[in-house]
């Protein structure tokens, strides 16, 4: 009789996850993918950008963000590019700005740095101009 391995998931695999986790609302399989010391990188001028560290701290700072400022928020990725350690996710990212209900929709890239199976740092890039028009009034 053959036994059979138990099977990891690849890291394109693990992000492919994230991102449907995130599409269904189910933020707790999202953090299931983080390392409990990530860290995440939001892009340089942009509102709210700032390097957040820890899921409580990504999670009060980035994710109440966009749940509390913005609705419809949509991140579809388009493609993936398998470098080992490390994942990039080219996405289209949407949404409308709950304050002035403006809707923005724009490329950006996500870097997602693994290690023993977990994301340990998340670097987004985001077109900041179209990004923060959205909330201006």
């Amino acid at each position: 009789m053959e036994t059979t391995k138990p099977t990891t998931k690849s890291n394109v695999e693990t992000v492919q996850g994230l991102y449907q986790s995130f599409a269904d609302g189910d933020i707790d399989a999202v953090v299931d993918t983080w390392a409990p010391d990530i860290e995440l990188i939001e892009s340089e001028g942009l509102v709210g950008s700032g390097t957040f560290r820890g899921v409580d701290e990504i999670l009060e700072n980035v994710f109440s963000g966009l749940a509390n400022d913005w609705k419809d928020v949509s991140v579809v990725p388009e493609r993936y590019i398998d470098g080992g350690k490390s994942v990039v996710a080219l996405i289209v990212w949407s949404g409308t700005n709950v304050r002035t209900g403006k809707s923005t929709k724009f490329r950006g890239a996500h870097v997602f740095d693994f290690e023993d199976g977990k994301i340990t740092r998340w670097t987004s890039y985001a077109d900041s101009a179209l990004f923060n028009e959205a909330h201006r009034a």
